[in-house]
């Protein structure tokens, strides 16, 4: 069936001569939530879970320090909730991080037209492993901690014509899973990328 929400948003935005701020906090009540279930076989499908909260706040701002600076973040956190369900009532969503944050130097220098560059932060908040909230043979609950990288970006627009750019990412090289999951008496993860370096060329005729 198809889901049905009531869906309820207040928000607030402010610009001043340097600064943005933008926040918002919602709520979400929804029937029939659509979620991922499995057989027996080990299949995975669509299925109505009965009842799903969704409820949470999401701010973001950018700071103009000078032309050639501003620094831009983003932040929210949320929580996911089965509230009827016939197995799950009451435990939270799986793979639904308690926050999801971005913040980012960009630096465009006035001496060197047609380059910019940025450092970036993202990370990741904790989250269940599966929609039961299990725990492990030891008694700790399954859930994965997240993870924080920084990336490095720049490009250099050289003429109409011709761009080059260039990405480091996770320049401290960390040891991080990207994506984490437990089913079927298996903890499965994805693990994220080693310190990756692109360089490239865009070339237009």
């Amino acid at each position: 069936d198809p889901e049905v929400s009531d869906t309820y948003e207040l928000g607030y935005k402010v610009n001043l001569s340097d600064v943005t701020f933008d926040f918002a906090v919602y709520y979400m009540d929804v029937d029939d939530g659509i979620v991922h279930a499995y057989n027996d076989a080990g299949q995975r499908y669509l299925t109505n879970a009965s009842r799903v909260i969704h409820k949470g706040f999401e701010a973001a701002s950018l700071w103009t320090i000078n032309e050639q600076l501003n620094i831009s973040a983003a932040y929210s956190q949320s929580k996911h909730e089965f509230d009827q369900h016939d197995e799950y009532s009451g435990n939270e969503m799986a793979a639904a991080p308690e926050y999801i944050a971005n913040l980012r130097l960009r630096y465009t220098p006035t001496f060197l037209s047609g380059f910019s560059s940025m450092l970036e932060v993202q990370s990741i908040g904790e989250y269940w492993l599966d929609d039961a909230n299990s725990q492990d043979e030891n008694g700790n609950d399954r859930i994965y901690k997240g993870y924080t990288i920084v990336n490095l970006k720049a490009r250099y627009q050289v003429n109409e014509q011709l761009a080059f750019h260039a990405r480091l990412l996770n320049v401290a090289d960390k040891e991080y899973v990207q994506e984490a999951s437990y089913r079927y008496g298996n903890t499965e993860y994805s693990p994220g990328a080693p310190r990756t370096f692109y360089l490239g060329l865009n070339y237009k005729w």
